[in-house]
Parts: C-alpha cells; sequence; structure tokens
C-alpha cells in the first residue's frame, strides 16, 4: 500500500495541446521519503465528481531537480483529462511516495545507454538520460524517440537542451 501526502502543484508546463508537466513542492519533513531513482513512478490522487480516481505516472524529473511527472491526456481518461484541463498552480494534490523498478542506477565506469519511446512513454527514459548524463562524463545516452506528430512531442523543449548541454554524448 503506498504513502501519500498532500503536496502543492508549483509549476505546470503545457507540453503540447494535450499534455503537461505537473512539478510538486516536497515540504522539509518529506524530502527523504521523496528521494527517487531515474525510472520510478508516483501514484497520484484527486477527487473528481466526488469519487476518488488515482493513477500512476513517471517521474520525468533529473538529479536536482523538483519532483515532475508528465500527462499526456487520454480519450476518455478521467484523470489524465483532469490534469491536463482543470489542475491549477497552487492545487493540492495526494501524491505517493516512488515505487517501482525500471531504475537506473550509475557504475563507476564508461555507460552507453540507449532509450526507447514513443509518446508519453518519454517520461521515464526522459529521467533516466539526464541521470545518465549527470553520472559521469564519459556516459553516453542514445534516444530513440517517436511520436505521430512534431506538435505531439512531449519534453521538445527539455530534450533540445540537454542536446546542446550534453552534445558530444546524446
Amino acid at each position: 500500500m503506498s504513502n501519500f501526502n498532500l503536496l502543492k502543484v508549483i509549476e505546470i508546463d503545457n507540453l503540447t495541446s494535450d499534455s503537461v508537466a505537473l512539478s510538486f513542492e516536497i515540504p522539509e519533513k518529506f524530502k527523504k521519503k521523496y528521494n527517487f531513482i531515474s525510472g520510478q513512478y508516483l501514484s497520484l490522487e484527486i477527487i473528481i465528481d466526488n469519487i476518488k480516481v488515482r493513477r500512476s505516472y513517471s517521474i520525468c524529473s533529473g538529479p536536482n531537480e523538483s519532483l515532475r511527472v508528465g500527462i499526456k491526456k487520454v480519450q476518455g481518461g478521467v484523470f489524465s483529462s483532469y490534469a491536463v484541463d482543470k489542475i491549477k498552480k497552487g492545487d493540492l494534490i495526494n501524491v505517493s511516495y516512488p515505487e517501482g523498478r525500471f531504475c537506473y542506477k550509475s557504475n563507476s565506469g564508461k555507460e552507453i545507454i540507449t532509450g526507447i519511446a514513443a509518446g508519453s512513454g518519454i517520461t521515464p527514459i526522459l529521467s533516466i538520460a539526464q541521470s545518465v548524463l549527470a553520472a559521469n562524463i564519459k556516459n553516453e545516452f542514445r534516444l530513440i524517440y517517436g511520436n505521430k506528430s512534431l506538435s505531439k512531442e512531449m519534453f521538445s523543449s527539455e530534450i533540445n537542451a540537454l542536446k546542446v548541454l550534453y552534445s558530444e554524448r546524446l
């Protein structure tokens, strides 16, 4: 059973017409509990029309960034539609501690990691890419990322910023 705490939404980035990234403020007393390994996910829980709705979303933050998840609206998706259309900066959302085993753990040697993603599947891969590149100046990350169109590509600016920052290794 997941442990949940009410966390404040401190930033909302509109990534595309149907996706957002939500960043959360972590109170000091919970900081250790919300430490994560790149690739993990959070469960978010809100009340929509008097019904408790819970969904899990991969963490897309890199090391030393605010806790952040990416959410893409799914046709008929109660939570994703609400998140994209209704959540505002300052809202409080029940957020679980990080979970999951699809994780990147750095070693001390040179690593070449390949991430393959499509659509919103980029969220854990983005977190892993940031960790791989930040962990060791010898590391390389290869990204294969597909989308239906450029207008639907989540995290374009973040990926482009990584390409500039790590041009020789991404």
